[in-house]
């Protein structure tokens, strides 16, 4: 046989296997389910496929061009990372059938065929089985193909969403990789590549670069997932870091970051455990919004203020953490004492010794304090309260606390006075004396904390006294809050904080003292948000750790009694002293302080100071034991019952929403119900019906006495009123939605409660009147929600849509219950108040209209007299284009919205309204607040004749113009319109007159159910 003849011969048997073996190839790509004609020849490259089959087209070209069989196989990615591929003639797809899928290798980066095969152990890994199950059913499912794609995460973050039916990860595939969107919570594509320079150098797809080679390298997906850190300190989870993470690491409440400690993070906000989320995704989705901090030492709000180029918690968290132990970079203000706390603290174990994440930043333990700690507190002559903090040695502690106190944000003034009980290893005075505005009080001789608080006192200037233990840590807010309640609570001689562990679990809300003299601090190692500890009441005293009195009060009672000294059960006997003298004891979960417990006088009552606390004890129950006997004894089923002794019944008021008092009347008015059932001595609950309790609002509510009830702690009304316990005296149901829904439910359950169907500004049908009459404001509303309220026996309460002045009682008809303003408290001088407050109303357009016709004709005119002069205005979704554009015009947050003496910040109010109904319900609190309005009679429209005569009105921009100076300028003029305006809203919506009615409508039912008696 010649040379050329079998070269052809073997030709033809090449040939020949080449066609076995295609013919082989093809029949297995095809059984495999993964090639997808469609999509094979829908890409550009396939365009000459033809009338061909389009697998042998692959099989022979497509593999060698890179074109992918189906949208979830890479052919370029797969081949990259086998190069040994190209020395076969093997295709990519046939490899990854025969062997690519059973040895592990990922026909794209983001489907992992040893993760998806333990979560489907019948599957046995080859022949594509796992990607064909993924693509047949897990992508219908829901299922994750790795560990590193939620579908829900980033659907959310396409751009328009994704259209109906597509599959999340072939859209990741095909566009969202090269959009830069990422596919998980914790991978940052962005970050990843700054970090590894090099990867974006090579033009790699980042994500597909750690999945290969990051992840078992060390490197972090994002910026609080640090690898390297987390295979340190969970050996265990060598090899892939973050699948650890999410598989175990989550669950068990591991911290993926030395500042980000997830066991921390969940005991501070429960709702995370029980929900069984995951904490760091909760805290990227919300926690960031919201600058929730992340761990024990880092504070995210102080530290953004020392770094504000850091533009959310997350980018702070990451410059501290890289940054850590420079300079600067300190990551809270309390760290060193926080720091030491944690180390030894029994409750975080696997905190301690070296293991701490902020070790580093110790620098060697303590600090010594050669020089007076960077801090300075304010001075004036007339503070509204004096914080007296007594302190025997323990400096540490002691300069954190003050430390904290200067760095508070809040409004109140206060003078700090630290009173050195004659401490034996630091002279505070030599320590502390260069600080500015702080006052440094030495005893000669050690008096103990009764003696230090009363020399304290004797030596102060403020209205109110705050006694403050020197191993606490206050935070923003709490001497407001604590201050607030002596204007909220009529009579209101001695308030408290609530008190938290460092771990974020409740110390003490409040105090309960059984009927043998011992004491048990009630909410102790609840959760923080829990809505048991949530709401201010009056309780049987407030721990001295963190107490408000009222000055003249604390004098005429002469202070602590010396007979407690040198402490415990002084601040006991206080609060009976206190209530037998008229006045309440209140605690206030609105301010929050951290206590160190033990640090002063320790936990052993067998040792030290404690000693002193069993023989006090003896001492204040000879003196109250009379009063005691009507107290129960010491058992955990008592506990519920005693911390809520002082109210006389319980009451549940169910709204759609929960009020939101500076945006509109109608919640203002809710609001002032919900104050008047806590001053009538029952316990109000709000249920939100949408089940949301947003802040500022949330706040507001328990800061004024009443309970919130949200998920999770309910899951729906329905579900509240089927599984309840309690029992209600007095039950609201509001709005007509809600009264076809709840009222038979609400009957059922409490049959022999009074029950109230609250329209509030909808004008109800009379009884002779059709059902589909049509309310004052345009609504109407069946039938339905009348019928159920008549079989419910429920009263109907309306505000009054004429002139406030009928009380409508015949049988069958509503009762009046009008608008109710708060006129109680002495409004701020003229003096002192600056610029201008603009009203709007409830519909966008005529408010739009108005602050345009405000700035545009009317402003002009006024500031040729007055100069530049700022108009706060509401921060409102319809107005915020016209507060962006103009300068003058200053808007108000939702939290400043809130606060009780906003209308005392301005000189007057402008509501100058052209169009629309009137406004009566946004004027009216302006007006009971004594703040003067220069309005339109368009926007007084429906106001009742007493309180309209009393505004200033114009109908035309310079006729308005002419009105602002006058009142502006006019002292007088403003006396008067704000004197009157308060007598004419109270004349007719006053908050006294409401309480009555709210009173006689209680009484008509037969009075409040009393507690049961326990003598």
């Amino acid at each position: 046989m010649t040379g050329r003849v079998a070269r052809a011969l073997a030709r033809r048997t090449r040939a020949r296997l080449d066609r076995d073996r295609m013919r082989v190839h093809a029949d297995e790509v095809g059984a495999s389910g993964l090639f997808d004609e469609a999509w094979y020849r829908g890409q550009p490259a396939a365009a000459d496929v033809g009338a061909a089959n389009p697998i042998i087209h692959y099989l022979r070209d497509g593999d060698a061009r890179g074109l992918s069989p189906h949208p979830l196989f890479d052919v370029a990615g797969y081949r990259r990372r086998l190069p040994e591929l190209a020395a076969t003639r093997m295709a990519t797809l046939v490899h990854y059938l025969r062997e690519g899928e059973a040895s592990g290798q990922r026909p794209n980066p983001l489907f992992d065929p040893t993760w998806y095969a333990a979560r489907h152990p019948k599957l046995e890994p080859g022949q594509g089985r796992l990607l064909a199950h993924y693509a047949r059913e897990g992508t219908a499912r829901g299922e994750l193909p790795s560990p590193v794609f939620e579908p829900s995460w980033y659907a959310a973050r396409v751009p328009g969403g994704l259209p109906p039916g597509t599959d999340p990860l072939r859209h990741y595939l095909t566009v969202g990789a090269r959009a830069g969107i990422d596919p998980h919570p914790l991978f940052d594509g962005a970050w990843y590549l700054t970090r590894h320079p090099c990867v974006a150098r090579a033009g790699l797809d980042p994500v597909e670069h750690w999945v290969e080679i990051g992840a078992a390298a060390g490197l972090s997906p994002h910026p609080l997932f640090d690898s390297a850190w987390y295979r340190s300190r969970y050996p265990e989870a060598d090899g892939d870091p973050l699948r650890h993470w999410i598989e175990i690491g989550a669950r068990l409440g591991l911290s993926p970051h030395p500042l980000f400690d997830a066991a921390w993070y969940r005991a501070r906000h429960p709702d995370v455990a029980r929900r069984g989320l995951d904490p760091l995704r909760h805290f990227l989705e919300v926690g960031v919004a919201r600058a929730l901090p992340t761990h024990p030492l880092f504070d995210p709000v102080w530290y953004g203020s020392r770094h504000p180029e850091q533009r959310d918690p997350a980018a702070g968290l990451v410059h501290c953490a890289e940054r850590r132990g420079e300079a600067g970079a300190e990551p809270s203000p309390l760290f060193p004492t926080f720091a030491r706390y944690f180390l030894c603290d029994p409750e975080f174990p696997w905190m301690a010794g070296l293991d701490n994440p902020l070790a580093a930043f110790l620098e060697g333990g303590e600090p010594r304090f050669g020089a007076p700690p960077r801090m300075a507190f304010a001075t004036g002559s007339d503070p509204q309260a004096s914080v007296v903090i007594p302190a025997w040695g323990q400096p540490f502690h002691t300069v954190a606390c003050l430390r904290s106190l200067a760095a508070a944000r809040g409004e109140t003034t206060f003078e700090a006075i630290l009173v050195d009980d004659a401490s034996p290893d630091v002279d505070y005075s030599t320590l502390l004396g260069g600080v500015p505005g702080l006052r440094v009080l030495r005893n000669e001789r050690n008096l103990g904390f009764v003696g230090s608080c009363n020399r304290g006192a004797a030596e102060s200037r403020g209205r109110r006294l705050v006694f403050l233990n020197s191993d606490t840590v206050v935070l923003d807010g709490w001497l407001d809050a604590l201050l607030a309640s002596f204007d909220d609570f009529p009579g209101a001689g001695v308030v408290g904080s609530k008190l938290l562990y460092p771990s974020g679990r409740t110390g003490e809300a409040g105090a309960i003292v059984w009927r043998d003299g011992s004491c048990w601090n009630y909410g102790r190692r609840h959760t923080p948000d829990s809505p048991e500890v949530e709401y201010a009441r009056d309780v049987d005293y407030v721990s001295g750790a963190a107490l408000a009195v009222d000055r003249v009060l604390f004098d005429s009672l002469e202070g602590f009694d010396e007979a407690f000294a040198p402490g415990f059960y002084e601040d006991v006997d206080l609060a009976w002293r206190v209530r037998a003298a008229g006045h309440r004891v209140l605690f206030q979960p609105a301010s929050e302080v951290i206590h160190f417990e033990g640090v002063s006088s320790g936990l052993d009552p067998g040792s030290g100071m404690k000693i002193a606390q069993v023989r006090n004890r003896t001492v204040f129950f000879d003196r109250w034991g009379e009063t005691l006997r009507g107290h129960r004894e010491s058992a955990p089923e008592n506990l519920d019952i005693e911390k809520d002794r002082y109210c006389s019944g319980e009451a549940l008021v169910i709204d759609t929403a929960t009020p939101t008092p500076g945006r509109d009347s109608r919640s203002l008015r809710l609001l002032h119900l919900l104050r008047i059932l806590r001053e009538l001595g029952l316990r109000p609950t709000f249920l939100p019906a949408n089940g949301d309790a947003p802040e500022p609002w949330r706040t507001t509510l328990r800061r004024k006495g009443i309970r919130v009830l949200t998920p999770p702690w309910i899951s729906s009304p329905e579900a509240f009123l089927a599984e309840s316990r309690e029992c209600f005296d007095v039950c609201i149901v509001c709005r007509p939605s809600l009264g076809e829904r709840l009222l038979p439910k609400v009957r059922a359950r409490w049959p022999h409660a009074r029950v109230l169907f609250d329209l509030a500004d909808l004008r109800p049908p009379s009884a002779q009147a059709t059902f589909r009459e049509r309310s004052s404001t345009g609504r109407s509303f069946g039938n339905a929600a009348m019928e159920a309220a008549r079989n419910a026996h429920a009263t109907v309460t309306t505000v009054n849509p004429d002139d406030g002045t009928t009380n409508a009682e015949e049988s069958g008809e509503p009762v009046l219950l009008p608008w109710i303003y708060d006129t109680r408290r002495s409004p701020a001088p003229r003096e002192g108040r600056h610029g201008i407050l603009f009203v709007p109303g409830l519909q966008p357009a005529p408010a739009v209209d108005a602050l345009l016709w405000f700035t545009d004709e009317i402003l002009p005119r006024v500031a040729r007299t007055l100069g530049a002069l700022r108009i706060h205005v509401p921060a409102w979704p319809p107005l915020r284009p016209l507060l962006a554009r103009d300068p003058r015009l200053a808007p108000l947050s939702d939290e400043e919205l809130e606060d009780n003496r906003l209308f005392d910040r301005f000189v007057l109010c402008v509501a100058p309204f052209r169009l629309g109904a009137g406004i009566a319900g946004r004027l009216q609190p302006a007006m009971a607040a004594g703040l003067p309005c220069v309005t339109t009679p368009r926007a007084a429209g429906r106001m009742a004749p007493t309180v309209r005569e009393q505004l200033t009105m114009a109908t035309s921009a310079e006729g308005l113009a002419r009105e602002v100076l006058r009142v502006y300028e006019d002292v007088g003029a403003w006396e008067r319109a704000s004197r009157e305006g308060i007598a004419a809203v109270e004349s007719l919506f006053g908050f006294e007159a409401a309480r009555e009615r709210m009173r006689a409508l209680l009484a008509d039912a037969g009075g409040l159910r009393k507690k049961d008696s326990v003598a």
